[in-house]
């Protein structure tokens, strides 16, 4: 299997990801009115899906893969609830995209599993939802031409940005993750796997302390 994709720095993704994603939930408990940094929270999830197809590609053990992830939305996912959303988490997101990913590669034995996720996305919502499904799609089929990837991803983020009622929402910043996905980044970060996977409950259960300590409001 080639593996093409156009930025394979990771350790850099996923710190651009981090910082985003922790601005964006700042912003919504503590400063909701500051729109910048809702928007660029918009940044963080194509971050975090391009990254997810490229682990599927390089690891030794997907069924561990999909079992880490798995664990880590179910302990996040109390935490979610209590300060962002009712809906599932953006890790069940990631882990339903990477089982996705799994019916593509085996599409004969498992193309009903496709729709079937979808329509468990549909009745029962998680973050990013469809939109977030798709794009991880998108990396994925597209991994081994940049152009194409980069047409469709970006098309996929323009056609996510509309809502029920055609009016565009704030999604579409989600293009400003462009130029982290398919501009070489010089350098190499590296992150350790356990502290990035601890980072989202831990980063969610910081803020939970900080309400409650601040006496702030909480869902």
């Amino acid at each position: 299997m080639k593996k093409t994709l156009p930025n394979l720095n990771t350790g850099f993704l996923k710190l651009v990801g981090i910082i985003m994603m922790t601005l964006d939930h700042v912003g919504q408990l503590f400063f909701p009115t500051a729109n910048w940094m809702h928007i660029l929270g918009r940044i963080a999830f194509p971050l975090f899906a391009y990254c997810l197809v490229l682990g599927a590609l390089y690891t030794r053990n997907i069924k561990r893969y999909l079992g880490r992830l798995f664990l880590l939305a179910l302990i996040s996912q109390p935490l979610y609830m209590l300060l962002l959303d009712k809906n599932l988490n953006t890790v069940f997101t990631l882990f339903c995209g990477l089982l996705l990913l799994q019916c593509i590669d085996n599409f004969q034995s498992y193309w009903w599993s496709i729709p079937a996720i979808f329509t468990l996305e549909f009745f029962i919502g998680m973050d990013y939802g469809f939109y977030g499904l798709l794009l991880i799609c998108l990396f994925y089929i597209f991994r081994n031409d940049s152009l194409l990837s980069f047409i469709f991803i970006a098309l996929g983020m323009i056609v996510g940005s509309y809502d029920a009622h055609l009016q565009i929402q704030s999604q579409i910043f989600a293009l400003l993750a462009l130029p982290f996905l398919y501009l070489p980044v010089k350098g190499d970060v590296k992150i350790k796997s356990v502290l990035f996977y601890l980072y989202y409950p831990g980063h969610l259960f910081l803020l939970l302390m900080t309400c409650l300590i601040l006496g702030h409001p909480i869902h």
